[in-house]
């Protein structure tokens, strides 16, 4: 499998089960939520902002997680430990810097989990599940055909 068939599954496809996960929450919640209107912020405002959010959120793991296609060269595929922090270091900084800002947020909020956490693992988990099982496969696949070439 190329290497554009697992960032499809690392990330593209994760993107777009996020994006497509908020815009049907967003759709139930203004068809059957409460329908107070103000001048001021509500619940029709903020869900443009956060669909910026994760809009950006995904674009930003997108962007950090090209590194992933450095394991073309063959000097980076054999070194496990190269290969891993190709594929996973930066969009894990990336991640982490995330959940470190709302784990801080929610011990000032004495742990108390609101919306806001909710958003945040809904807009990474996706992704650090997708990178690490991609990862995983790309290794066995890779352990498999070196196993394979040394048989001929």
């Amino acid at each position: 499998m190329s290497l554009y068939k697992y960032y499809k599954y690392a990330v593209i496809l994760p993107s777009a089960v996020t994006i497509a996960g908020y815009l049907l929450y967003t759709i139930i919640d203004l068809s059957f939520g409460p329908k107070y209107t103000s001048e001021w912020v509500t619940a029709n405002s903020m869900g443009a902002f956060a669909m910026m959010l994760l809009m950006i959120n995904c674009m930003c793991i997108c962007l950090l997680s090209l590194t992933l296609f450095f394991n073309n060269y063959m000097q980076v595929r054999k070194n496990f430990f190269l290969s891993a922090a190709c594929w996973l270091l930066l969009p894990a900084i990336w991640i982490s810097i995330l959940l470190y800002g709302e784990i801080n947020q929610l011990n000032e909020e004495n742990g108390l989990v609101n919306e806001g956490s909710l958003f945040v693992l809904v807009n990474t988990l996706p992704f650090a599940m997708g990178l690490t099982l991609t990862f995983i496969r790309f290794r066995m696949r890779y352990s498999r055909d070196v196993r394979s070439a040394g048989k001929i």
